[in-house]
């Protein structure tokens, strides 16, 4: 029975001891990320502020640029173009310049 308690008491002082070195760990780790923390602190308080207040609804406020296509109905409709017959070419073009026009 003593040797149980012995040997209960020495696992108790080696996972203290395992806990004090954890514990000593984490404390570091803690100060390395406040001081972290402050750098990026410090860091962010030197930069210009682009917009401090965000503008309201409708006053500047850029819209994108949007570059849309005509829309076409998916397919090209078929023109009846004046054929020329070869006579009177002044007056086919006059007759006909309405459709020659893009």
């Amino acid at each position: 029975m003593e040797e149980q308690m012995k040997a209960m008491e020495q696992r108790q002082e080696t996972m203290e001891a395992e806990m004090r070195t954890q514990f000593t760990t984490m404390g570091n780790q803690f100060s390395t990320i406040e001081a972290h923390l402050a750098e990026f602190v410090n860091m962010m308080k030197m930069q210009p502020r682009i917009n401090e207040q965000p503008p309201r609804l409708g006053q500047n406020r850029v819209e994108p640029v949007r570059h849309e296509q005509p829309r076409t109905l998916g397919y090209v409709p078929k023109i009846e173009f004046p054929v020329f017959d070869g006579m009177n070419a002044r007056n086919w073009v006059k007759r006909n310049l309405g459709s020659l026009a893009i």
